[in-house]
């Protein structure tokens, strides 16, 4: 069973996939976790990068290193496409797979101080594909 640990706010936190995942997110939240995954997907298919050139924050000249300007790639997504409500409900289910004793997804992510939610959703991808996946032994 695919299975992630990633620091949260200065704090290990579990996640794991079971074939038992999309019942407890629709036991929990009344919803079709393929539907909310769809959403967050077409969401993540949006990205586009852009190449900024590196100003100096206090003199607004340009960066250089070895006489050439440094230049930074910046991803930017389409925000009108985002579902936060979805990615934290995926992230919540798949914590509570892996450790029972998580309380509420209310209160679990009160729990925290910070919750970069789509940095921490972009490390689980792994874990978001698996139950995805057709095994071609059982297809």
């Amino acid at each position: 069973m695919p299975e992630k640990t990633i620091t949260i706010d200065g704090r290990p936190v579990k996640f794991k996939a079971t074939g038992g995942v999309m019942y407890r997110y629709k036991e929990q939240f009344g919803r079709e976790m393929l539907a909310d995954a769809a959403k967050i997907q077409e969401y993540l298919e949006t990205a586009t990068v852009r190449k900024v050139v590196r100003k100096d924050p206090k003199t607004h000249k340009v960066v250089l290193a070895h006489g050439k300007p440094v230049v930074d790639e910046i991803t930017e997504y389409d925000y009108t496409k985002l579902s936060l409500e979805a990615m934290y409900n995926l992230l919540w289910v798949y914590a509570k797979t892996a450790d029972p004793s998580i309380p509420d997804p209310q209160t679990w992510l009160d729990s925290f101080e910070k919750f970069p939610v789509v940095e921490i959703y972009n490390q689980l991808g792994d874990l978001t594909g698996a139950n995805l996946k057709v095994d071609a032994k059982n297809a």
